[in-house]
């Protein structure tokens, strides 16, 4: 096994179990956590995933600036659609955003280039 490929793996792992630790703490009876392990997952994890996606090659800085903006993009996206169909209310934004963010990484990484 090569250096990019362990290291695209453990990426990936860590996106997976970070992604059930905020659904888990989002769910009915999880547990608290700091909204200081919180936080930074929506600003950062779902842009990250949707950026992995495109593959642009570029600096860390304009790595972390594109993730930060699809972030924000996806939590307005979800937001909106929750305020426009307010049937589907009853499921939290806390859990949408990060079961997104685990299709669009097992998409990335079942089709990864």
């Amino acid at each position: 096994m090569n250096s990019p490929q362990l290291i695209r793996q453990l990426k990936t792992a860590g996106i997976f179990f970070y992604s059930l630790l905020v659904i888990a703490t989002a769910a009915p009876g999880g547990g608290n956590v700091s909204a200081a392990l919180v936080v930074p997952y929506y600003l950062i994890v779902p842009g990250y995933c949707i950026a992995l996606l495109f593959r642009k090659e570029g600096s860390i800085s304009d790595y972390a600036l594109s993730s930060f903006a699809w972030s924000v993009a996806l939590l307005a996206s979800v937001y909106s659609l929750k305020r426009t169909f307010p049937s589907y209310y009853s499921v939290p934004t806390s859990i949408v955003v990060p079961i997104l963010t685990l299709l669009l990484l097992v998409y990335d990484y079942l089709h990864g280039r």
